[in-house]
């Protein structure tokens, strides 16, 4: 019973912390282009859906996009949609991670293609919820504009496939060395 409070206890921080860093990363570790958004900020929300799963992985996107949203933006009708870009990333890794866990040891090693496919697919499907949320957001606030909300698809779709790639590199040495300290 002691070993389940402190195994909870911990997984709480971890969140808690992974959380804050994923504001820290969105917030100021972010180049900004207009719609374009080169970042890691989703590096922590990968490390959780690789090492705990889903759970862990979601409440940490949820409470740093939170954070990031109401401090720049205020509560608005739309901040629970802005919420659920993050989330869909982290499901998508952590229920895909875990099924080419099931085909070997670590994915990354046994089937490296399918790893960086994996993390491709959450940063396409990332970039398209993001990109109907904007659309939405940009109808209900009255500030539509094709070539604002449309304009930059291609690139932003391509800087999330750069993104993901270099996150299947910085990952695997990353959640090796925290899986030792765990």
């Amino acid at each position: 019973m002691e070993k389940n409070k402190r195994n909870m206890t911990l997984r709480l921080c971890l969140v808690a912390i992974f959380a804050a860093l994923y504001f820290v990363l969105t917030s100021w570790l972010t180049i900004r282009i207009g719609n374009l958004r080169i970042s890691i900020a989703s590096l922590p929300i990968l490390i959780l859906a690789i090492m705990y799963g889903p759970i862990e992985s979601c409440t940490a996107a949820v409470l740093g996009e939170f954070i990031y949203q109401v401090l720049n933006y205020g509560i608005t009708l739309t901040t629970p949609l802005w919420l659920l870009p993050p989330v869909i990333r982290a499901l998508i890794v952590a229920f895909g991670y875990r099924m080419l866990k099931k085909k070997g040891t670590e994915p990354w090693k046994e089937s490296p293609v399918s790893f960086v496919l994996l993390l491709v697919a959450a940063a396409i499907a990332t970039t398209l919820a993001n990109t109907g949320i904007t659309w939405l957001d940009s109808v209900i606030y009255h500030y539509y504009s094709f070539a604002y909300v449309f304009g930059d698809f291609v690139v932003r779709l391509l800087t999330g496939i750069g993104t993901a790639v270099v996150m299947s590199i910085i990952l695997p040495p990353v959640v090796t060395a925290l899986r030792r300290i765990d």
